[in-house]
């Protein structure tokens, strides 16, 4: 088959085409970056602290978040962080892209 053709077949330009010929092994896949630069949670961290210190529950944390601080966080986030704080989990930190 021709160049031009397997490009219309696959839906791709000729010079993919010619570089997938020529090329002994496929060429290796960028993978897209997994982590934020700076986790949410780290920019509310000062103020959820001493909110965990003082047993509050998760849930009340989330809404004196939103309603007081006017911080916007999903509750499945904080609720993990707070967790993982309450057992004294630490997870390794994210690299910094």
């Amino acid at each position: 088959m021709s160049p031009r053709r397997l490009a219309e077949r696959h839906g791709v330009s000729r010079r993919v085409i010619r570089q997938a010929l020529t090329a002994p092994l496929p060429p290796a896949r960028q993978r897209p970056n997994r982590y934020r630069k700076t986790p949410v949670i780290a920019s509310v961290r000062h103020r959820v602290n001493p909110m965990i210190s003082t047993d509050m529950s998760a849930k009340d944390i989330w809404t004196a978040l939103m309603d007081d601080h006017g911080v916007s966080i999903s509750f499945s986030t904080l609720n993990a962080y707070v967790r993982n704080q309450r057992t004294g989990y630490r997870s390794p930190t994210p690299p910094i892209c």
